[in-house]
């Protein structure tokens, strides 16, 4: 077995193969995403003096096992797409990675990263990674993720709901046909977004950042976010995106924005936000239950990821916990 340095681009067949076969791999894993990630990470003041380091490790037949896509600087390393809005990170590797082999490649990287400390957050508890590191390691961090699994019966969803909710429900649809309200709500799965779209869900999410932090954004701060934040670029033009859009009276009120795992099972959603002005309208309950029942019509996905935070809503729509993990291993 050996390890050595690489570059995304001489590994892309390798790490799209590894990555289409091994379903506990989320998109964030895969090459695209980081492609995405390594063109834009230094437009931010705590990522502008990275350095990417991607190692591929090799079995003793030279066939590639993992690859482990790191960037840091100094006495620091992390997995590529850490210090940004990302839901869960891992390694690169076939789906019946050993620990055994795991092992060993730890073994092949101390040499090349002595002196340092990699720090290796967001390891989903559906990782065979983690698996590894918990045996292994202490657990440096825990945080919680929620997942709503509707299952392929929107209406066997909605009475599985707490009667409150299941209430809440009714009377926000009594209202919107109470006001006559003109709203749809659209949802786009592997389609490219327009830039006019984008920049209205920019808009609802900065002035929505605004009235929850009670605080304004900077200019510099909303540009980056649209030309090159990695979530902006990937939620609206990766393929496997996933944007659901409502729009009440002609304007933008509620979005949800994220990707389709790569077993078609789940939708994972790190951005979302309502547009306050239509809040007695509950416009993201609306969204959500909207998207759910499109879902199910649609497609064959079960799952709403809402990824990292335990906001009382996501309990409330049946959402149950899973966690991501935090290791910190010294190379010394």
């Amino acid at each position: 077995m050996l390890i050595r340095k690489t570059n995304l681009r001489d590994v892309k067949d390798k790490w799209e193969r590894m990555y289409a076969s091994n379903h506990a791999l989320t998109p964030y894993s895969s090459y695209s995403f980081n492609e995405i990630v390594c063109q834009n990470y230094r437009f931010a003041p705590n990522r502008f003096l990275l350095q990417t380091k991607i190692f591929e490790v090799l079995d003793d037949n030279q066939d590639t096992i993992m690859i482990i896509p790191l960037y840091g600087r100094g006495e620091l390393y992390y997995l590529i797409g850490d210090l940004l809005m990302t839901g869960h990170l891992d390694f690169i590797y076939k789906q019946d990675i050993s620990h055994d082999e795991f092992a060993q490649a730890f073994k092949l990287l101390e040499p090349e990263l002595k002196g340092t400390k990699l720090v290796l957050n967001k390891i989903s508890e559906r990782s065979r990674l983690n698996d590894y590191l918990a045996a292994n390691y202490p657990i440096a961090d825990k945080k919680i993720c929620v997942n709503i699994h509707y299952g392929s019966d929107c209406e066997a969803y909605i009475k599985s709901l707490s009667k409150n909710m299941r209430r809440h429900i009714r009377n926000m649809r009594n209202r919107l046909e109470r006001e006559a309200v003109n709203w749809n709500v659209e949802v786009k799965i592997n389609t490219p977004i327009s830039n006019r779209i984008k920049k209205d869900i920019l808009k609802v999410y900065n002035d929505r950042a605004v009235d929850k932090n009670r605080k304004q954004l900077s200019w510099s701060l909303k540009t980056v976010r649209y030309h090159f934040n990695p979530i902006t670029i990937s939620t609206a033009n990766m393929e496997g995106n996933f944007n659901s859009i409502l729009h009440i009276d002609g304007e933008l009120a509620a979005f949800s924005s994220g990707y389709v795992t790569n077993d078609n099972s789940t939708i994972i959603s790190p951005r979302g936000a309502m547009n306050s002005k239509f809040s007695k309208f509950s416009p993201g309950l609306l969204l959500d239950m909207e998207t759910i029942k499109w879902l199910t019509q649609n497609t064959e996905i079960t799952n709403l990821d809402l990824s990292r935070g335990d906001e009382e809503y996501k309990y409330a729509l049946g959402g149950k916990e899973h966690y991501n993990y935090s290791y910190e291993i010294e190379f010394n």
